[in-house]
């Protein structure tokens, strides 16, 4: 099934069905992530394993839980403020489907019931090394028919934050990999490179290290100070090129309408 017609599907279900206050969950792993520091970062949506939730119909209040519903049309995942869901798994498709970000997030999920080989129904996004445009608020919502044939939608938000390392975070990560990498006795070498950036949007600089190294190091990269333009959105890129066994040229860019006045870049070597 193509996009715009499980869109459509989706659209239908949603506007045929009654609403529930349900017990499904939506959780984070982790609740807050750090930039850099943070492997993944993954969203989970589905339901609260025998947990009786509240159905509001038109003429009682009744019981229920997930196993009184009957088929699960669509599970979805949308952020918002967007214009279109992340991801959805269906009846309809073979496999979730994803709508954005296909290049850093995976998706898993089920939506088959009654089968004793299959886990509880759920949709699972998964984003690699996750940056701040992660941030925010996330919404699953679950299409079904429940057991007397009525399409029902169950709900349930998660807010995500995404930080940068904090000066001392990125101080205490160098410390304790510098210790891990003691017991070798490699030859390492570090430092903090500070530049203007404003009006430019790349700024090259060029770092030679204080003894030439045997074969070229292993570099790590992490900002320290980034002194911003509040009113504009912070988007930028920090890499080396020309590694060599003498140096490196760093690298910062920013674009779109991104301000950056001060740029402070800890660096630090080791012999691979």
């Amino acid at each position: 099934m193509n996009t715009f017609k499980t869109a459509a599907a989706v659209l239908l279900f949603w506007t045929m069905s009654v609403s529930v206050a349900s017990r499904i969950s939506l959780t984070a792993n982790p609740e807050e992530a750090t930039v850099f520091f943070s492997k993944t970062l993954e969203l989970k949506c589905s339901f609260d394993n025998g947990v009786d939730v509240s159905q509001k119909t038109r003429d009682s209040f009744e019981r229920q839980t997930y196993k009184s519903v009957t088929t699960i049309f669509v599970i979805m995942i949308s952020k918002q403020g967007a214009d279109s869901p992340l991801a959805t798994i269906s009846t309809a498709d073979d496999r979730p489907v994803i709508y954005d970000d296909t290049d850093s997030l995976a998706v898993a999920g089920n939506v088959t019931l009654n089968d004793q080989t299959s886990p509880t129904p759920y949709l699972q996004l998964t984003w690699t090394k996750p940056d701040q445009d992660k941030e925010g608020v996330y919404t699953c919502f679950v299409h079904a028919l429940d057991s007397v044939g009525r399409f029902v939608t169950f709900n349930a938000t998660a807010r995500v934050r995404v930080k940068l390392p904090n000066a001392v975070e990125q101080l205490r990560y160098m410390e304790e990999l510098e210790k891990r990498l003691s017991y070798y006795a490699p030859h390492i070498e570090k430092g903090i490179v500070e530049w203007p950036m404003y009006p430019a949007k790349k700024v090259p600089v060029l770092v030679k290290f204080e003894t030439p190294y045997a074969k070229v190091p292993v570099l790590f990269l992490s900002p320290v100070t980034l002194d911003v333009a509040e009113d504009k959105n912070m988007r930028f890129n920090i890499y080396a090129v020309n590694l060599t066994q003498s140096g490196f040229q760093l690298e910062f860019e920013i674009w779109g309408d991104t301000v950056i006045y001060v740029v402070r870049v800890q660096w630090m070597a080791i012999s691979s």
